[in-house]
């Protein structure tokens, strides 16, 4: 039997890409323009949820940002982040069934948009089997600008699962899936055991109407970090607005 784990909302707090996108700021690999697209990407995925335009943006992005960079370098850095930065936001409660799963022998997958590499990290430092992630192209030990297969979000990354399950001899109908997103309904309803967890609006609805588990992991600290960070979005957004209103007055008025 098997069991996949989203990351983003699932097991960590916040965006995973993020994260990583920061350690490379610091290491000189990216510049700060790069790092607020990163942020405000961050903070729309907080206030409106996950949606498939903003994955693909957030992927051609990246890709421009990494492409020529060795994949030995960019391994280091993603294994740095690692303990000072992911480790403090897994949570609790997805950690617990994570090591429940191992402990029943199941095979543990992190199955996510974010690059392999991290997804891949992620999995070695929990123990689990192994990590499915969206994967770049890669020459002579350097990164390419160009995907190598799709981007491993909704119905790729369930695609991906059977795949998996496909090629291990696992039994879907006796596994086990958790995510946060609607945009995963695929990958829930390919299994005999769909759970959502810390569940968007849609997702909650669907895992109501057809009996689904629910697992939350928020403390209250967790929810009133959510409310700031949806109110910083908000702020964004209003001001990104406001920015766009001048600057078509001051075309209007020939300024």
């Amino acid at each position: 039997m098997g069991a996949f784990f989203d990351i983003d909302k699932t097991l960590m707090r916040g965006a995973s890409a993020s994260v990583v996108a920061t350690a490379l700021l610091r290491r000189g690999l990216i510049n700060h323009r790069t790092i607020a697209f990163a942020v405000r990407q961050s903070l729309l995925y907080s206030l409106f949820g996950e949606k498939a335009s903003r994955v693909s943006t957030v992927a051609q992005r990246a890709m421009r940002t990494v492409a020529g960079q060795s994949l030995e370098e960019m391994s280091d850095v993603i294994e740095q982040v690692w303990e000072p930065t992911i480790r403090p936001r897994l949570f609790a409660r997805t950690l617990e069934r994570i090591r429940w799963h191992l402990e029943r022998g199941d095979e543990v997958w992190l199955a996510s948009a974010t690059p392999w590499l991290v997804s891949e990290m992620m999995a070695r430092h929990l123990g689990a089997t192994g990590g499915i992630g969206t994967r770049l192209g890669i020459r002579d030990g350097y990164l390419l600008a160009e995907l190598d297969g799709p981007i491993v979000h909704a119905h790729h990354k369930a695609a991906a699962v059977r795949k998996l399950a496909e090629e291990r001899g696992i039994d879907l109908g006796q596994s086990w899936a958790y995510s946060d997103s609607f945009h995963d309904v695929e990958m829930l309803e390919s299994v005999g055991h769909p759970v959502a967890v810390n569940a968007d609006v849609r997702l909650a609805a669907v895992a109501r109407r057809r009996g689904w588990e629910r697992l939350s992991t928020r403390t209250r600290k967790d929810r009133l970090r959510d409310r700031s960070l949806k109110a910083a979005a908000a702020a964004l957004a209003a001001a990104g607005a406001l920015a766009v209103v001048s600057g078509i007055s001051h075309i209007m008025c020939g300024n």
